[in-house]
């Protein structure tokens, strides 16, 4: 049963990258035989269980802005028409239990958003390139007489030198441009997609959600997965 949940922590492997880190433990709920936790490489899975499906979450935040959900299904329901982010429903609950929904991401709207940040860091990695550049090649020596007297200035310039930075900065844009390729087809790869359902089907992937400004800091988190006509209700607290 476990070598779903061992595929799935392969995929997200790539993604772990975690500049911030935060993460939620899931709570195992007293008395509730359909969920349990099972910890799969250092990581914390809720494992929620009903009659035609079987889910397991894990959740991390990875930037002040962003949650991501690893989450992987089993189903042995009838055909079922499986749209994340309108059968995924994540909310905040602060100290006092007040709720703050967050938004999940289509496959669409994430892939666009990756595209843009990589746009917008070309471009201001090009500009930065740009302004090392300018003047490379360019040099000035001063010219004393017999007493030591300054007598000119000689400015000089040499095309090797600038052609040499000129080729380090295209080096380094063809990395970065290599990286973000090499960034969105992971995200391609991994993000939880609309599909449909067949029994014994197995799906796993990675939800993105974006969390809200007026949502300072919540104490959990509720998550509410619907398939089909099931509902698994989870339930993840503050770790750190």
């Amino acid at each position: 049963m476990l070598l779903w949940l061992f595929a799935l922590c392969s995929v997200s492997k790539s993604l772990s990258q975690t500049k911030y880190e935060y993460y939620y433990e899931p709570v195992d709920i007293e008395n509730n035989p359909s969920q349990y936790i099972e910890f799969i490489n250092g990581k914390g899975y809720l494992m929620s269980i009903n009659s035609n499906s079987k889910v397991a979450i894990y959740l991390e935040r990875t930037t002040k802005k962003q949650i991501i959900a690893e989450v992987a299904i089993v189903y042995s329901g009838n055909r079922f028409d499986f749209f994340p982010s309108k059968s995924i429903s994540i909310t905040g609950l602060d100290k006092n239990y007040d709720k703050v929904a967050y938004r999940t991401y289509s496959f669409d709207e994430y892939l666009s958003e990756v595209e843009r940040k990589n746009r917008n860091e070309l471009l201001w990695s090009s500009i930065s390139e740009a302004f090392k550049n300018y003047g490379a090649g360019n040099s000035s020596s001063i010219v004393y007489d017999n007493q030591g007297k300054k007598i000119a200035t000689v400015d000089t310039y040499d095309p090797d030198k600038a052609r040499a930075s000129k080729d380090i900065s295209e080096e380094k844009l063809e990395q970065i441009e290599s990286e973000q390729e090499s960034t969105k087809a992971v995200v391609q790869h991994s993000i939880l997609k609309p599909t449909t359902l067949y029994k014994g089907d197995i799906l796993y992937g990675t939800v993105y959600l974006e969390i809200p400004k007026e949502d300072k800091h919540s104490n959990a988190i509720h998550v509410e997965i619907e398939i089909n006509d099931e509902s698994h209700n989870i339930l993840f607290r503050s770790a750190n």
